[in-house]
């Protein structure tokens, strides 16, 4: 029976069941569930489901959220940001390491086929709602060690244009700080749109939009001057696996301490997701002052972000001395911004290349 590709405007019970069952992250290094993902897929905006579909039953899913960017006033840039890709036999194949190497092969060529046909017919996926004028991309962050992830989209006509990280903050006895208090409750808003601006503008797939000022906005104030701030999204992931040796150390023996465990517990991993981050010149060690207060009002010791790896901000915050052992244990490896081009102006494409990309935690979680 052929198989049917459909787009749904809201994800139905299918999509959730699928998307609940998904096993994100890598082989072999991190692999996690998202333990809220109906919670967040309720919070996308502009998003619909390409599905495809098999005797009635959703097989598979991606996740397409459209995005309008503008660059030095330059023509509109049309985005489909793609996320959740899942498809049930790829997600038995990641953990079935007993698999004989034939069957192994049979199931990736099917898999490659199944992922292929999402991108078949990409008008389906752009629809009209486009104007003629504005170029037009599919983008996705993937991690360009995850052979499979990476063999995947480049043979969909996707190509790597720039590398992320992820950096993260931990602290297993944080403490309130006074001087860290809500940006709704401070008279700082217009000085935070203002910083935001000076430090993303010159980002590429950067929009105001992204970071939602009116919550979960933090920043340090002292002596009446604005020092930093902080866009933040708690999350909760279940932790399949850690790599290397200090990575099974923390999975499997660390949460076996019952103090740790309140901070390191794999089946309820919980962290605060951040982006937005602004601080003031001369003041990046304070950076953590705003962290630890921020984890303290969600009772959280752990904090991620992710940031390109030419992004002018990363360089400053990677003096930071303060930033706890996760940091240091977990050797997290660059990932990639992958572009699908429809259309797309060489100055555009020149932008996307050379300019530093704003990652949103938003994206990632």
């Amino acid at each position: 029976m052929a198989i049917e590709l459909k787009l749904e405007n809201k994800a139905n019970e299918d999509i959730r069941a699928l998307l609940n069952q998904t096993i994100l992250g890598t082989p072999g290094g991190i692999q996690y569930k998202l333990s809220n993902i109906n919670d967040k897929i309720d919070t996308l905006e502009n998003t619909q489901f390409l599905c495809l579909n098999l005797r009635g039953r959703t097989i598979g899913t991606i996740a397409l959220s459209r995005r309008i960017f503008e660059h030095d006033n330059f023509h509109p840039l049309a985005t489909d940001y793609i996320r959740y890709l899942s498809i049930k036999g790829l997600m038995r194949d990641e953990n079935n390491h007993k698999s004989k190497r034939q069957n192994k092969s049979r199931k990736n060529n099917r898999t490659k086929a199944l992922v292929s046909s999402f991108f078949e017919d990409s008008s389906k996926i752009k629809g009209d709602s486009i104007p003629s004028s504005s170029d037009y991309i599919m983008y996705a962050f993937v991690d360009s060690h995850n052979e499979r992830s990476a063999n995947l989209v480049e043979s969909n006509g996707f190509k790597p244009y720039r590398k992320f990280k992820t950096t993260a903050y931990s602290n297993f006895s944080c403490k309130k700080q006074t001087d860290v208090k809500r940006l709704e409750d401070s008279g700082f808003k217009e000085d935070v749109r203002e910083y935001l601006y000076k430090e993303y503008s010159e980002h590429s797939l950067y929009h105001p939009n992204l970071i939602n000022l009116k919550e979960d906005y933090w920043i340090l104030e002292e002596e009446g001057q604005l020092i930093a701030g902080i866009k933040v999204r708690p999350t909760t992931w279940k932790i399949l696996n850690l790599p290397g040796v200090y990575g099974k150390f923390l999975l499997n023996y660390l949460p076996k301490i019952s103090f740790f465990k309140r901070h390191m517990n794999p089946d309820e991993f919980r962290f605060l997701a951040c982006e937005g981050i602004i601080v003031r010149d001369g003041h990046e060690q304070k950076l953590t002052k705003l962290i630890e207060g921020a984890c303290y009002e969600y009772n959280t010791s752990i904090a991620m972000f992710w940031f390109d790896t030419k992004s002018p901000l990363l360089q400053r915050l990677s003096k930071i001395k303060k930033m706890g052992i996760l940091k240091r244990v977990l050797n997290f490896k660059p990932a990639s911004l992958y572009v699908r081009s429809e259309k797309m102006s060489s100055k555009t494409e020149q932008l996307l290349k050379e300019r530093p990309t704003y990652i949103s935690a938003y994206d990632i979680v």
